[in-house]
């Protein structure tokens, strides 16, 4: 597939960073994905998000509504 060209890659490489913070009395995990290839990096406030973009850049939203539709 050609990523290029809108289609979906098969294959991505990200170094992913994740620390804790306090938050409300409590802890947050905080992430962030820095891309192999281009060096950009993608924040994220909490592991939801981090995993909504990760699943969106897999192609896999539908999959994650269906799996927190299940757990909740």
């Amino acid at each position: 597939m050609n990523a290029e060209h809108g289609e979906q890659p098969d294959y991505m490489s990200y170094l992913m960073r994740v620390w804790r913070t306090p938050a409300d009395g409590d802890y947050t995990w905080r992430a962030s994905l820095e891309e192999a290839r281009t060096q950009e990096v993608h924040g994220f406030k909490d592991l939801q998000s981090l995993f909504a973009f990760l699943m969106a850049q897999t192609g896999q939203e539908n999959l994650q509504t269906d799996y927190l539709k299940r757990d909740a």
